[in-house]
């Protein structure tokens, strides 16, 4: 699918931060803590698992839908929680608008990137697992940088190949499910992300490699590899018994 976005020629908002998308935003909590003067970072949420209807995280494990992050700040509120299934369920549904949308989206912010002379990352998953290497390959058509978290082998195996764009990084999402392939992608020199109840105290390293806790930041992957991340567990993450969760 080619951009349909219509040439956009000037921008009112003071910062990335003050801008009015179709799609996308930059209110969540991780987001707002990995700002700093030089970057900033900017996802799409769409409801996950299969409450919207229709499944978006088709290599979720037990115990991430148990303990999933969408329900976890804002979350809470209904008026968010029913902006995110309405966004899943128009990208099934009439997904040649949503795109249209989406490209709107990123012309403008990769437009903001150049205006405030900053380095713009983009989420596109912060809460599904869509491929959108294969959904549209043109939404990489920006000068910005886009990553996400995935818990999908194909993907992975995509990107280890050097068969994803060069500007789009992914991390590999581990579960109670996953472990050998976690370690496998370490070995090839993917990171991994991991879940901790109490981050500050998980270890040194896992599966034989080094362990980043930078966990406030959704960016500690930059200029590493082969490197776990720590995540702190929120919510009912932190009474998780399936083994997603690590002590």
């Amino acid at each position: 699918m080619s951009k349909q976005a219509k040439p956009i020629r000037s921008l009112r908002a003071k910062s990335i931060e003050t801008m009015n998308f179709r799609l996308l935003s930059t209110t969540n909590r991780k987001f707002l803590k990995s700002l700093t003067d030089q970057q900033s970072v900017v996802g799409l949420s769409l409801a996950a698992a299969k409450s919207s209807g229709y499944e978006l995280c088709p290599r979720r494990s037990p115990g991430c839908t148990n303990v999933c992050i969408m329900n976890e700040g804002l979350g809470h509120m209904p008026s968010v929680k029913d902006a995110r299934i309405l966004k899943a369920q128009n990208f099934v549904q009439d997904q040649s608008n949503f795109l249209a949308n989406l490209h709107y989206d990123l012309q403008r912010l990769e437009l903001a990137a150049q205006l405030f002379q900053k380095d713009v990352y983009v989420r596109l998953n912060t809460f599904s697992d869509i491929a959108w290497e294969q959904v549209d390959p043109t939404l990489f058509d920006y000068n910005l940088t886009y990553y996400d978290y995935t818990k999908r082998e194909d993907r992975c195996e995509r990107y280890l190949q050097h068969k994803l764009p060069a500007h789009y990084h992914l991390i590999f999402s581990l579960s109670e499910l996953n472990a050998e392939y976690a370690k496998y992608f370490l070995d090839m020199g993917g990171n991994v992300n991991a879940v901790y109840r109490d981050a500050q105290f998980a270890p040194d390293a896992l599966f034989g490699y080094p362990t980043d806790k930078s966990y406030h930041s959704d960016l500690w992957w930059l200029g590493k590899s082969s490197t776990v991340g720590i995540a702190q567990a929120l919510g009912e993450g932190m009474y998780d018994t399936t083994g997603f969760v690590l002590d």
